[in-house]
């Protein structure tokens, strides 16, 4: 290679790199291994002349070049598909996934927001006067902040949204623990203004306040993005049309027993007539598979109790939170006649629990459990999928999280027990802040 600039890896662990100097792409396998290479005039395609920042994005590959002006299009196998042009680029050189529409490309002194299917771009960022600047590499990260790199004046830029910063941050106490008094444990979760998880914390950009005085340093105990312990409820569909399904629920029921007890622990859910817990955390392999597979399939099956069920039983977990719904994928009209629809949603996410959904079968599943899953967090698999559950399950260790355990030493008197403690917790980052109230009362002493 002569310059290899920039890399992209897709989803099968394939690295795909940017040959500057041979104006070529050449990808590698996972071993490291040479597959192929591409970019050179081929059909409609005129070649590369100044290849640069390169990005896999629903499983297509996007090639800038910063003497065409445009970003190209192939597929995995370097097949050309099209371009990208009239954006008015001067010098595109990276390329970032930002989000399942958009792109972000690094523009010589700008940064450029590109709808791909739309092929409309926006500048997110404002460099104002800033002269002698070179954006070669542009990302974001996990709070949705930009990060530019400045290669011409030796600087990263961080830019925060103007909008976020003057909303703040929407902090709230979870629970407060004081069974150990005078060490306190505060559970604090912390969101932007979208409800989207704010990561990356530590101590320091906690102030915790009893009765006006400032609490002396606190530590963290627990930082939820931290983590990848997962507690899951395996909630099961007891439809009547899935009692032809058992042996995809109980292949359902293996595979994600042995993914989330890796590091973790699982428990049944059975949703029939009355919703109950079949096999509780902790039951063995095949006492759980056969709980997931067996029981009691009907009309009158519950799916709103059952998810409260499932949920309720990982509330007052501290670890990472999420119910699985294995399914055909349909609901009955009265699937939502106790808890709503939307009451569900706000329930499972003012509880941090994610839903997901594995389907026993290929095809679409029901709006109201899509609604679900996009709401909470959660992904949808098909149980005999390429991969099986195992994204789904790495998606849930991995998934962004804004909950957050404080620990401190309260100089508070309890008055034995009987003194209600005023408690306040604020967050800062990056000019914003958000703060909560609550209390708590000391254990009783008699």
């Amino acid at each position: 290679m002569l310059g290899p600039q920039f890399l992209a890896v897709d989803q099968d662990g394939y690295l795909f790199v940017t040959d500057h100097g041979n104006r070529r792409v050449s990808k590698f396998s996972p071993d490291g291994e040479f597959v192929l290479s591409f970019g050179r005039p081929r059909g409609s395609f005129a070649g590369f002349d100044n290849p640069t920042g390169i990005v896999i994005h629903h499983g297509m590959v996007y090639v800038a070049d910063s003497s065409h002006r445009a970003i190209f299009r192939f597929d995995r196998s370097g097949n050309y598909l099209g371009a990208i042009r009239e954006l008015g680029l001067s010098r595109p050189e990276s390329l970032f996934r930002y989000d399942e529409d958009h792109l972000l490309i690094s523009d010589s002194t700008s940064v450029v927001l590109l709808h791909v299917d739309e092929e409309i771009v926006s500048h997110p960022a404002d460099f104002g006067g800033i002269s002698g600047m070179r954006i070669t590499s542009i990302a974001a990260d996990a709070n949705g902040n930009l990060i530019a790199a400045d290669f011409d004046r030796n600087r990263v830029y961080l830019f925060a949204d103007l909008s976020g910063v003057y909303a703040g941050l929407h902090v709230q106490v979870n629970r407060v623990f004081s069974q150990e008094f005078p060490d306190v444990f505060v559970e604090v979760s912390v969101q932007d203004r979208f409800g989207r998880p704010i990561v990356g914390l530590d101590a320091s950009n906690f102030l915790l306040t009893e009765r006006n005085r400032r609490v002396p340093a606190p530590t963290m105990s627990l930082a939820g993005y931290r983590s990848s312990r997962l507690e899951a409820s395996l909630l099961v569909d007891r439809s009547v049309a899935m009692a032809a399904h058992r042996e995809a629920t109980a292949e359902a029921a293996t595979e994600l027993f042995r993914h989330v007890t890796t590091n973790g622990r699982l428990r049944v859910v059975s949703a029939d007539g009355t919703p109950s817990v079949t096999a509780p955390a902790g039951t063995g392999a095949l006492a759980t598979v056969q709980a997931a597979r067996d029981g009691v399939y009907s009309r009158d099956w519950r799916f709103d109790a059952g998810v409260r069920l499932a949920a309720a039983e990982l509330i007052p977990l501290q670890d990472r939170r999420a119910v699985i719904f294995v399914t055909q994928g349909d609901l009955p009209p009265d699937a939502f006649e106790e808890f709503g629809l939307v009451e569900l949603a706000a329930f499972l996410r003012n509880n941090h629990v994610r839903f997901s959904v594995v389907t026993v079968r290929p095809g679409a599943i029901a709006e109201e459990l899509s609604y679900l899953v996009e709401e909470t967090g959660g992904t949808v698999s098909f149980v005999y999928g390429p991969q099986g559950v195992n994204p789904l399950v790495r998606g849930l260790r991995t998934a962004p999280s804004g909950r957050y355990l404080l620990r401190y030493t309260s100089a508070l008197d309890t008055d034995f027990g009987r003194a209600y403690l005023p408690l306040t917790a604020e967050a800062y980052l990056i000019r914003r802040s958000g703060r909560d109230e609550s209390g708590f009362f000391g254990p009783l002493r008699f």
